[in-house]
C-alpha cells in the first residue's frame, strides 16, 4: 500500500496536467466555434438588407456579438463591410463598420479578396472576427491565443446594398 501511494504521487501531476490540458483544449475549441458562428451570423444578417445605415450596422454587430456568450466580447474585434467590383473587377469598399475594430476605409481597394470571388459588377459582404482567447488555466504559461475568421457572402435581395445617409 505504501508503494501504491508513491506511484500515485509520481503519476498524479502528469494526470492532472493531462486533465487540465484536455479541458483547456476543449474550451479553446468551443471559443473558436463560437467565433465562427459569430462571423457567419454577422455576414448572414448584413446580407439580408437592401440598404443599411450606421445604426443598422451597429445593431447587426451587437446582435452578432451575442453569439460569443459565455466568452467576453471585449476580446472580439468585429468588422462587416461590402466590397463592390466594377466592370474591371476592381474590389472597392463601399461601406464598412466595426465593433472594437477599425474597418477598412470606404473607397479603398480591398486586395485580400480572392480572385474566385471577384466577379465584375457584383458585390460581396465581408465579415471578420478576430478574437483573443485567454485560457482559464495556464494562461501564464502559454499566454493568450489569437483566433480569427473571415467569410464572404453575397447580398441576398440586391446586387449592391446601398448605404443610407446618416
Amino acid at each position: 500500500s505504501g508503494l501504491a501511494l508513491i506511484e500515485f504521487a509520481y503519476v498524479f501531476p502528469i494526470l492532472l496536467m493531462l486533465y487540465l490540458g484536455g479541458a483547456q483544449l476543449c474550451d479553446t475549441i468551443a471559443a473558436y466555434r463560437k467565433m465562427t458562428i459569430t462571423t457567419r451570423a454577422l455576414a448572414d444578417i448584413a446580407s439580408q438588407y437592401s440598404s443599411v445605415s450606421d445604426a443598422d450596422l451597429d445593431s447587426v454587430l451587437n446582435a452578432s456579438s451575442k453569439n460569443m456568450s459565455p466568452y467576453p466580447t471585449t476580446n472580439a474585434a468585429m468588422t462587416v463591410f461590402q466590397v463592390s467590383m466594377d466592370g474591371t473587377s476592381t474590389p472597392k469598399v463601399t461601406w464598412s463598420r466595426g465593433l472594437n475594430a477599425t474597418p477598412p476605409a470606404v473607397n479603398s481597394t480591398y486586395t485580400l479578396l480572392p480572385a474566385s470571388v471577384r466577379v465584375a459588377n457584383t458585390s460581396v459582404i465581408v465579415s471578420t472576427v478576430n478574437y483573443t482567447f485567454v485560457p482559464r488555466f495556464g494562461s501564464y504559461i502559454i499566454g493568450s491565443i489569437p483566433l480569427a475568421d473571415k467569410i464572404y457572402m453575397s447580398p441576398r435581395t440586391v446586387v449592391n446594398i446601398t448605404k443610407k445617409a446618416t
